[in-house]
């Protein structure tokens, strides 16, 4: 457990509320943080820590399972960035605010940590029965049960599963982000053309599809499931390594002439698309 997890978890511990749902409403009477709802544009969620007061405020244009996330994020912040008896302010946007976390900003990545183990607390989120049955409709029913959006259900399951998967997102067709495992080293290749169609089962297919062509993909498969393209123009896309291929050169290849370099080249071809041809 990371030293960010096991900040949540002891949070939720202190004030008794480990197990089921989080409790955000409680958890921020417990801290003293008044939350309000305004009509942002352009911000997601504020942090306002000064001598006299302390509030979230979150946006009110958006769906209630984000301001979960945002409020979360902002406790995170609260939590790991506010000196004692000093002041803060912290103005988040969209971008920052996400559970994929793909953003360089240090403490806006801790914030996301944060809030993904505050909602979905590994001892809480594992136990469930339908955590080991990899699929939408599974990541669907523990969105639902910890009250989140499915991308950050998928996110935190992507963080805690022993199985070789990613997500990722695939916007105006092409792959905008991804999120993988600790352990995984493949990276799908940003920018890389890619379907936006909806796959209910699970297909195999080429991983030269979704990774760079090289010694540890080519001639290797992955098996695949999406949810076909959301309101946001964004289709989220499993993808399994249920042969744990990538994760080894295969005995096609001699190891002795692996060149590194070339594994970890970027991509930047991504003149590729997977169809149903």
């Amino acid at each position: 457990m990371t030293s960010i997890e096991k900040k949540a978890e002891t949070l939720l511990e202190d004030y008794d509320l480990l197990g089921g749902k989080t409790d955000l409403k409680e958890l921020c009477r417990k801290l003293n943080l008044e939350v309000h709802a305004h009509p942002f544009e352009g911000c997601e969620g504020v942090l306002l820590v000064t001598s006299n007061e302390q509030k979230i405020l979150i946006n009110s244009s958006k769906a209630p399972t984000r301001n979960r996330y945002t409020i979360a994020h902002e406790i995170g912040h609260y939590s790991m960035h506010v000196p004692l008896d000093g002041n803060r302010i912290f103005n988040c946007s969209k971008d920052q605010v996400g559970s994929d976390r793909q953003i360089s900003e240090k403490e806006e990545h801790e914030a996301n940590r944060f809030a993904s183990a505050l909602l979905m607390p590994k001892q809480i989120f594992v136990r469930n029965k339908h955590f080991l049955s990899p699929s939408w409709d599974s990541l669907n029913q523990l969105a639902n049960a910890h009250e989140v959006s499915l991308i950050a259900a998928a996110t935190r399951y992507i963080d805690l599963t022993s199985e070789s998967m990613w997500l990722i997102v695939v916007s105006s067709g092409k792959i905008k982000r991804f999120v993988k495992p600790s352990f995984v080293e493949s990276n799908p290749t940003v920018g890389q053309l890619f379907s936006s169609k909806k796959i209910t089962d699970w297909i195999e297919i080429s991983a030269d599809h979704i990774f760079y062509d090289n010694k540890w993909t080519r001639n290797k498969t992955v098996f695949i499931s999406s949810i076909g393209e959301n309101d946001y123009g964004e289709n989220l896309v499993l993808v399994w390594d249920k042969k744990h291929s990538l994760m080894s050169l295969g005995s096609e290849y001699d190891n002795s002439d692996f060149d590194s370099d070339e594994y970890y080249e970027k991509s930047t071809r991504g003149n590729r698309k997977w169809s149903d041809d």
